[in-house]
């Protein structure tokens, strides 16, 4: 795992191993922000969310995450799987549930 991660998972992307890494989050003037990155086949992108805590922040970091794969997959036609399911196991934002009927988190 990279430093600093706290989790990181796999995922496959048009037969391609694709890694999304979470990293501890931070304090900021009251705010908390919790930084992702993936690790796309074209090059690694990198992100962060806020929360009121760091517990919200990573929840939302994760959403995040999900919502970036979800994209890619739908509106890219690329074609995403983790432990090859279709199925990607990480929190999901209520209003785009329907992209991800398989979730059960």
């Amino acid at each position: 795992m990279t430093l600093g991660a706290i989790a990181q998972r796999m995922f496959n992307v048009d037969g391609q191993d694709v890694v999304c890494r979470f990293f501890s989050p931070e304090e900021d003037d009251g705010s908390y922000f919790c930084h992702y990155e993936i690790e796309w086949p074209e090059g690694v992108r990198s992100k962060r969310a806020g929360g009121v805590d760091g517990v919200q922040a990573v929840i939302l970091a994760m959403q995040m995450a999900h919502t970036d794969f979800l994209v890619a997959r739908n509106i890219d036609g690329r074609k995403i799987a983790w432990l090859n399911e279709q199925s990607l196991g990480l929190p999901i934002a209520s209003i785009i549930r329907d992209w991800d009927r398989d979730n059960s988190f």
